[in-house]
């Protein structure tokens, strides 16, 4: 995957256009994050990319990308489609600069060079994707690529506490209201713990006296959340108008 990426960011480099506004940036998804960022798989069929919205509003810009594209593919001998964005057509385009934006602030980076950087895509909607696509009755897609990669998309998200179950559920970029369907919640929470051996999604509920979500361990005893713990669960202390010091570690 790295040869090919240094093709594509040569030929990115041979042109005056596309270097005057670069590092060409790009947000990836599927495979290309499962390589690179959580090594579940040794390979990838293609690259899933989508771009810089205000470089791709831009013809001129978009015409030169293209021409890259094919150059570095013609190179290396690699399919047309090598360097896909058909995650266009699920991801709203009013939608995407808000995504790509995301995706940057969480900063975990697939490949950069002078000319051209590839971030993975902000994980929780990566994790919404991989949910809807397990979700979806595609005869020749092998759903266990898609459970393994949500899995390690819970992970990465899950940090000092488990993910909120209706956090999991409500994740809905698109804003088109049709929740993710609770069984495969619970299927990827129940694959999460047979691997990690940990609570990666679990109910939670709320406790109006600490101000807390709460939910129970796999030892049996509370464990409170607080409201203002981002939903990434930052590692760090907090203390709430109680007094009580929660340390997440």
């Amino acid at each position: 995957m790295d040869r090919a990426l240094d093709l594509l960011s040569h030929a990115i480099k041979k042109s005056d256009i596309l270097m005057a506004v670069a590092p060409i940036r790009y947000i990836s998804f599927g495979g290309a994050v499962s390589v690179k960022v959580f090594q579940s798989r040794e390979s990838t069929e293609d690259i899933d990319i989508l771009l810089d919205p205000s470089v791709e509003s831009v013809t001129i810009y978009k015409d030169e990308i293209r021409r890259a594209i094919s150059a570095a593919a013609t190179k290396g001998n690699y399919e047309s489609d090598w360097f896909s964005d058909a995650c266009r057509l699920f991801i709203a385009e009013a939608k995407r600069p808000k995504l790509f934006q995301k995706s940057l602030q969480q900063n975990v980076v697939l490949y950069k060079s002078e000319s051209l950087v590839i971030y993975a895509a902000s994980f929780d909607c990566a994790l919404e994707r991989k949910l809807r696509r397990l979700d979806s009755n595609l005869a020749d897609r092998d759903h266990s690529i898609d459970l393994s990669d949500a899995v390690s998309l819970v992970h990465a998200l899950r940090r000092a506490h488990p993910l909120r179950k209706d956090y999991v559920q409500s994740l809905d970029l698109n804003e088109c209201r049709v929740p993710i369907q609770p069984s495969l919640v619970d299927l990827v929470a129940s694959e999460y713990f047979l691997k990690h051996h940990q609570l990666g999604i679990v109910e939670m509920t709320w406790h109006e006296e600490t101000q807390c979500h709460t939910y129970t361990n796999q030892k049996g005893e509370v464990s409170f959340v607080p409201r203002y713990l981002n939903s990434l669960n930052d590692e760090r202390d907090v203390r709430n108008n109680t007094g009580y010091v929660f340390t997440f570690k």
